[in-house]
């Protein structure tokens, strides 16, 4: 979905910069609100069962999601993390070492990201700008470099 994101945020820039007058920018950063909304109204669609005491819906609730019937494991683990929110410990338990992986990875992945610079070069028109592209021109080779990318990763997760 991020990825999807991105590309679509491109295609809106890339359309937007051809607005004469100089408020195409504005135009660009005011659609934001759109997917802002959509998740605001989707939050209210959430349900938040286990929080109010009907375990049972909830437990019916996850074997939709999960599309089994066998989620005991996971519902057992959501039982005992819900117990966890309004405790003084709580915070202490994403340190343990049970959760120490998923620490790691949540912490390591962006820190990479931002250290390599690579969401610059994946995602921004800049770095074609300063090679002497023009606004429409950075864009779209910034929208080519992505497609590339996105086509390389999907052939990449279909052949493994």
């Amino acid at each position: 979905m991020i990825t999807i994101g991105i590309c679509l945020a491109n295609l809106v820039n890339y359309e937007t910069n051809t607005i004469k007058g100089g408020w195409g920018w504005r135009l660009s950063l005011g659609l934001v609100v759109v997917p802002a909304c959509a998740m605001i109204i989707g939050s209210f669609c959430v349900p938040d069962t286990l929080d109010r005491g009907k375990n049972d819906e909830a437990k019916e609730t996850l074997r939709h999601i999960r599309g089994t019937v066998d989620v005991d494991a996971e519902y057992k683990d959501m039982v005992v993390e819900s117990k966890f929110k309004d405790n003084e410990h709580s915070c202490k338990a994403i340190f343990s070492r049970k959760y120490r992986p998923q620490l790691v990875m949540a912490l390591a992945i962006p820190f990479f990201q931002q250290f390599t610079g690579i969401n610059v070069i994946m995602f921004s028109p800049h770095p074609f700008r300063t090679i002497g592209l023009g606004k429409n021109t950075s864009l779209m080779s910034a929208m080519i470099l992505w497609s590339h990318q996105c086509c390389r990763h999907i052939r990449c997760n279909f052949h493994s």
